[in-house]
């Protein structure tokens, strides 16, 4: 797992800070399904997942919520989100 960076929240959005709020602990294996699902989702919505906006990644945890996932699955989601993002 890459190593976590750490941006003062005065560097993020609005936006930004909300995902970053208590991202969960999780096991690579979890992390493995949920970045196999952002990648279709990438690939399907013709974007690149490593140049992607913030409203590409609330559109597809919307799509996560309708499934419906369970909190914590949703979580799950928003913490790999956090950390592709991040890594950019």
């Amino acid at each position: 797992m890459p190593e976590r960076i750490r941006i003062p929240a005065s560097a993020l959005s609005p936006a930004e800070r909300i995902f970053c709020i208590s991202a969960p602990v999780s096991t690579p294996e979890q992390y493995e399904s949920y970045l196999q699902r952002w990648e279709l989702y990438c690939r399907e919505q013709k974007i690149n997942p490593l140049s992607t906006s913030v409203v590409d990644e609330i559109n597809i945890l919307g799509e996560l919520y309708q499934k419906p996932l369970s909190y914590n699955a949703i979580n799950i989601a928003r913490s790999v989100l956090i950390h592709c993002h991040q890594s950019r």
